[in-house]
C-alpha cells in the first residue's frame, strides 16, 4: 500500500505546471481522444475497483460523454483526464501532467502563500507564510482574488480522487494541497487578493506575494510532520485510567520494530490497569501491509481473516509500450502470474496467502472501551484497520470525521504508471483489490463516524482533553461542505 497524499506532497512541488506552454493548445481532439481509449482499455484490463462505486454501463458512459474540443491546451486535456478519472471514484487512482510542462514551472512559477483547512461550515487559513497579519491562524476566508472560496473549492474537488462519493476524503486533500491544485486551475499570478471575515464579521482583504516552490516545500514539512520521515512513527501517554496511542501513518519503522514498541505500549497498559484506550489514527494514509495485524491482535477479539479476497483482473498487460518503465513491469508481471497469483476464473487471480489472516496475543490484550479516532486523511490500509476493529473489537466506537477510504475493502500495493502516447498525461493505476471480510453494509463513502468530532490540528496538544470533551457533550453535527 502506498501513500497517495504523500505522492503529491514529495513528488507535485518538484513537477509543477507553467502558466505559458500550459495555456496554449497543443492537442487535437482526434489526439486527446486516442489517448482517452487508450485509458479506458487499460483501466478494463487491469484495475479491478472500476466498478465497486459504479456500475460497468455508468462507467461506459462516463467515456462516451466526452465531449472534446478541435484543439485542446494541455491545461484542458488534463482537465478531461482528471474528470474521467474521479468519475470512477477510486482515491488510489490519481492523474498527474505530462512532466515537460511540469518541469517548467520548476523553474519560473511561484504559490498561493497559504494553506486551509475546512472547520465545520467554514474555510480558514491554516498556515499564513507572507506575515500579513490579517491572515491569522483560524481566520475565515471569502474570497481569493475575488472568486468565492467556496466556487474555488468546487472547481478544484475533480482533481483530487477518493474512494466513492466522498466529499470529506476530497476536503482533507483539498486542505493539504489546495495551494497546488488552485495553480493547476486558475494559473499562478506573482500577487493574491485574498479576503476574509474577522471575528467581528467584518470582511478584511490582504494583497500578498506568491512563494517559490522551496518555501512551499519548507512548510509542508512544518505544517504536517507527517511527511517527514524523521518525524516519529507512533508515541503515546496516559492521564488516568485512559492511554492515548498516536499513529500518524503505517510506515517508517519495520515490522519487527513496531511489534516491539506494541508489547511495550501494551505492557504499559495493563500494568498501570488502563479501561479507555484511544487510538489516534489521524492523518494516516495507509503505507506498508502488515500494520494492521499486530495493532489487532493486542485488541479484544479473535484471530479472524481480514479478506474475502486479494485479487488482480489480469496479471498481464497488452499495453507495456506505454507504462514507465514497461520491460520491468512485464517483468514483474512474469513473478505475480507464475509464484504470487493464482488464476481462479477468467475474471480473477487471487493472491497466495500474505498478511490474511490476523494473529492474537492473549497475554497482552486490552479488553477495555476502544475509540479509534480518524479524520479526511484516514485512507488505505488505515481505513482498512479502522474498519476491521468496528466490526470485529468488542466495545469499539469510531470518533471524529468521515475518513477518504471506503469501508469494505480499497485497492492498492500493485500499480501501474500508465503514460499516455499523445498528451504524456499520467495516470495511477492500482491493480489489486482488497475485499475486506466485514459485515458491515458498504458504504458509498467513507466510514462514517459515531461520534463526530471536529479536530483542527491548531487545537490538538491536549488530544485527550479535546475527546473527553466531545465525548461528554455528544452534541456535535458536522455538515459537510
Amino acid at each position: 500500500m502506498r501513500l497517495i497524499t504523500l505522492f503529491l506532497f514529495v513528488w507535485l512541488p518538484f513537477f509543477s505546471i507553467a502558466q505559458s506552454s500550459w495555456s496554449l493548445p497543443a492537442y487535437s481532439g482526434d489526439e486527446v481522444a486516442a489517448d482517452i481509449n487508450i485509458l479506458r482499455e487499460v483501466l478494463i484490463e487491469s484495475h479491478p475497483g472500476i466498478t465497486t462505486y459504479i456500475s460497468r454501463s455508468e462507467f461506459d458512459d462516463l467515456f462516451k460523454a466526452v465531449e472534446l474540443e478541435k484543439v485542446l491546451s494541455p491545461k484542458r486535456a488534463y482537465q478531461v483526464v482528471s474528470g474521467l478519472v474521479d468519475g470512477i471514484h477510486d482515491g488510489h487512482t490519481w492523474v498527474l501532467p505530462d512532466e515537460g510542462s511540469i518541469r517548467e514551472v520548476l523553474e519560473r512559477e511561484k504559490f498561493i502563500p497559504i494553506s486551509i483547512a475546512v472547520s465545520g461550515q467554514k474555510i480558514v487559513v491554516f498556515q499564513d507564510l507572507s506575515g500579513n497579519e490579517i491572515l491569522e491562524t483560524g481566520v475565515e476566508l471569502t474570497a481569493i482574488n475575488n472568486i468565492n472560496i467556496r466556487e474555488v473549492v468546487v472547481n478544484l474537488m475533480p482533481y483530487v480522487t477518493a474512494d466513492g462519493f466522498n466529499i470529506s476524503g476530497k476536503l482533507a486533500a483539498l486542505n493539504e494541497q489546495f495551494w497546488w491544485y488552485l495553480g493547476l486551475h486558475y494559473g499562478f499570478p506573482e500577487q493574491y487578493v485574498i479576503s476574509c471575515r474577522s471575528s467581528s464579521g467584518e470582511i478584511q482583504t490582504a494583497m500578498v506575494d506568491a512563494i517559490p516552490m522551496e518555501e512551499r516545500v519548507s512548510a509542508i514539512y512544518e505544517l504536517y510532520p507527517k511527511y517527514s520521515e524523521l518525524n516519529e512513527v507512533l508515541n503515546w501517554s496516559f492521564d488516568n485510567k485512559t492511554a492515548y496511542l498516536r499513529i500518524p501513518r503505517f510506515s517508517g519503522m519495520n515490522l519487527k520494530s513496531f511489534h516491539a514498541n506494541m508489547d511495550q505500549f501494551f505492557n504499559e497498559v495493563n500494568d498501570l490497569g488502563i479501561v479507555e484506550l484511544i487510538i489516534d489514527i489521524r492523518g494516516n494514509g495507509g503505507g506498508m501491509e502488515g500494520y494492521e495485524n499486530i495493532l489487532l491482535s493486542y485488541l479484544n477479539t479473535m484471530p479472524i481473516n481480514r479478506y474475502d479476497a486479494v485479487y488482480m483482473s489480469n496479471p498481464r498487460s497488452s499495453f507495456y509500450r506505454h507504462l514507465h518503465r514497461g520491460g520491468l513491469r512485464w517483468l514483474e508481471d512474469f513473478v505475480y502470474a507464475t509464484i504470487e497469483f493464482k488464476k481462479v476464473d477468467d475474471d480473477r487471480w487471487n493472491r497466495r496467502n500474505r498478511y490474511k489472516r490476523t494473529n492474537f496475543c492473549p497475554d497482552q490484550v486490552f479488553n477495555g472501551k476502544v475509540y479509534i479516532w480518524v479524520d479526511g486523511d484516514v485512507f488505505s490500509g488505515a481505513s482498512e484497520f479502522a474498519s476491521l476493529a468496528r466490526c470485529y473489537v468488542d466495545d469499539c466506537e469510531l470518533i471524529g470525521l468521515p475518513t477518504c477510504g471506503g469501508q469494505g475493502g480499497h485497492t492498492s500495493g500493485y500499480y501501474y504508471r500508465l503514460i499516455l502516447p499523445n498528451t504524456k498525461i499520467e495516470i495511477n493505476v492500482p491493480r489489486v483489490r482488497f475485499d475486506l471480510a466485514i459485515s458491515l453494509p458498504r458504504t458509498n463513502g467513507g466510514l462514517q463516524p459515531d461520534l463526530l468530532i471536529e479536530g483542527n490540528a491548531w487545537e490538538n496538544d491536549n488530544p485527550i482533553g479535546v475527546f473527553r470533551q466531545a465525548l461528554n457533550s455528544r452534541d456535535f453535527v458536522h455538515s459537510e461542505y
